[in-house]
């Protein structure tokens, strides 16, 4: 059965068609409550949080049907279309999904199992598609994954964000919470106006790039079978704020920051205490509920590494409730040995201006929107 339609496009060319009708959108349709206004651009939020979720249809496909997968063990090229039910706290129906998902990449060494997936959630109000890269292991597949989300039609059309979920039973149900904002702008120019007053800042990285020390030696093909995909997967990552110019405005203390705020600041990556690779990001609340739980943030960043450079995007949600949890933006490479991948960017925060984190990118991923799972 021919499985693979096209070649997963870009998401940073997707965010820049939307980003026009992001304004003329979040122009017209009135904001919800609690929305706030950052650099004079009106949001438009939804959100769904504390969902349950209950899959109620699964095919796989596996790579080798005499030598099936134990547990979540996936083998490379494994597939499967899925259907399932999201319902609020009280039980009452908030959406259904249908979606396929495949293994590109696994390197147990690294105890990474990459998946990308696919997925179309229609609600009540309108149609969300979902897509990213994610990686669930025996040993993690318990912890938060975020994936985009791009609203298509109804009350979500023009709107970015996010699709996340927790596996709670493996292969039968999660918890889940959707999240989605119209009038979101990038902003890929690093020009922040003043700093923040009470903190010193870092030297600045005139001579960061050759500073990068080489990249690690190659990997035994032994620990690593070589799978149908190219792929790249950073793990054990430390991110060290080094210089932080805001937030501002309406942040009035509190943490995290209030809608509306906004902030610019670099970083640097290492990996067993040796410099890797920089950053330079930006990032704003577009919306924030502390009610129920909800901090929404837009980031953009871009990431140098010795032999290339990316960039990530992306709404997470970010409250104290879950800020030592694992959270993640979609990722473009863009020059070097990550020209042309796709891919997500992982982080938790570990202290006042520390991280971990992981970047996973592969190459020829392949869009399936269909769901035409195979019955007989």
């Amino acid at each position: 059965m021919p499985i693979f339609r096209k070649k997963a496009r870009r998401r940073r060319s997707r965010i820049a068609l939307f980003a026009s009708a992001f304004v003329l959108v979040s122009l017209v349709v009135p904001a919800t409550a609690g929305a706030a206004t950052a650099s004079g651009v009106p949001h438009d939020c939804v959100n769904h949080n504390n969902l349950s979720e209950l899959i109620v249809e699964k095919y796989p496909i596996f790579p080798d049907p005499s030598n099936p997968p134990v547990g979540s063990r996936l083998q490379v090229g494994h597939q499967v279309y899925f259907k399932a039910e999201l319902r609020d706290p009280a039980g009452n129906w908030v959406a259904t999904s249908k979606g396929y998902s495949y293994v590109p990449y696994r390197d147990d060494k690294d105890d990474v199992i990459l998946q990308y997936a696919q997925e179309t959630i229609t609600l009540a109000d309108g149609v969300i598609r979902t897509s990213g890269v994610y990686s669930v292991t025996p040993n993690n597949y318990n912890e938060w994954n975020y994936i985009s989300a791009e609203g298509i039609s109804g009350r979500y059309a023009g709107m970015i964000g996010a699709r996340t979920f927790q596996i709670t039973q493996l292969g039968l149900s999660l918890n889940a919470g959707l999240y989605m904002c119209g009038g979101l702008q990038e902003n890929w120019d690093w020009n922040p106006k003043k700093p923040k007053a009470e903190e010193s800042l870092a030297e600045k990285q005139s001579n960061a790039l050759a500073a990068l020390e080489a990249a690690e030696p190659p990997k035994d093909p032994a620990d690593s079978p070589v799978p149908p995909n190219d792929c790249v997967a950073h793990v054990g990552l430390r991110e060290e704020l080094t210089e932080e110019y805001g937030p501002a405005p309406g942040d009035g203390g509190e943490w995290p920051p209030g809608a509306g705020s906004s902030m610019h600041y670099k970083s640097e990556f290492r990996k067993d205490g040796r410099l890797v690779a920089i950053s330079k990001g930006y990032s704003y609340t577009p919306f924030k509920d502390p009610a129920n739980d909800i901090g929404l943030k837009f980031v953009q960043q871009t990431i140098t590494f010795r032999d290339g450079t990316i960039r990530t995007s992306g709404v997470y949600n970010l409250t104290l409730s879950n800020v030592y949890e694992w959270h993640a933006m979609w990722a473009d490479g863009v020059s070097g040995r990550y020209a042309g991948m796709i891919g997500t960017r992982r982080f938790k925060v570990t202290g006042q201006a520390d991280l971990d984190g992981q970047v996973f990118l592969c190459n020829d991923l392949v869009e399936h929107w269909e769901w035409d799972p195979p019955t007989t």
